[in-house]
C-alpha cells in the first residue's frame, strides 16, 4: 500500500495547462464556505481565465471574483440564473468573440497560496481556541 503525500509536479503542470486552455473555469462551493478562501480560487486566478462561480455570494471567493471583475457569480439561492449565464457563455463561444472583463491586475497580484494558507490557519486557530 503506497501512500501519496503530494501530487507529482508533472500532474500539476497538466492541470495548470488544462485550466489555461479552458474558455471558462467553473467553481462551485458549498453554502457553508463563507469564512475562508479556498485554494482553488488562487489556481483559477493564476490560469487567467474567466470564472463561473456557483456558491454563496457572501463567500470570500465570490467577493474576489466580483471585486476584481474576473467572472460571473451566481448565488446558490438563484439556480435558475445559472441557466441564463450558461446560455450567454455558450452564445459568446459560438460567436468566437472574446469575453469582456476588466480585471483588476494590481489587486489580483495580492492573492497567493501562502496568504490563503495563513487565512485557513487563523480560522483553525480560532476554532480550536473556542473548544
Amino acid at each position: 500500500d503506497r501512500k501519496v503525500t503530494h501530487l507529482p509536479e508533472q500532474v500539476l503542470t497538466v492541470a495548470d495547462e488544462a485550466m489555461r486552455e479552458s474558455a471558462v473555469l467553473l467553481m462551485t462551493l458549498d453554502t457553508a464556505a463563507t469564512h475562508y478562501t479556498t485554494g482553488k480560487i488562487i489556481s483559477y486566478i493564476k490560469a487567467g481565465r474567466p470564472i463561473l462561480f456557483f456558491g454563496p455570494k457572501n463567500s470570500p471567493a465570490a467577493q474576489i471574483i466580483l471585486n476584481n471583475r474576473i467572472g460571473w457569480v451566481i448565488d446558490t439561492s438563484e439556480p435558475s440564473r445559472l441557466n441564463v449565464v450558461l446560455a450567454e457563455i455558450q452564445a459568446h463561444l459560438k460567436s468566437k468573440t472574446p469575453f469582456q472583463f476588466d480585471p483588476n491586475i494590481g489587486e489580483l497580484k495580492n492573492y497567493s497560496i501562502e496568504k490563503c494558507g495563513a487565512q485557513m490557519h487563523a480560522l483553525l486557530q480560532k476554532l480550536t481556541a473556542t473548544h
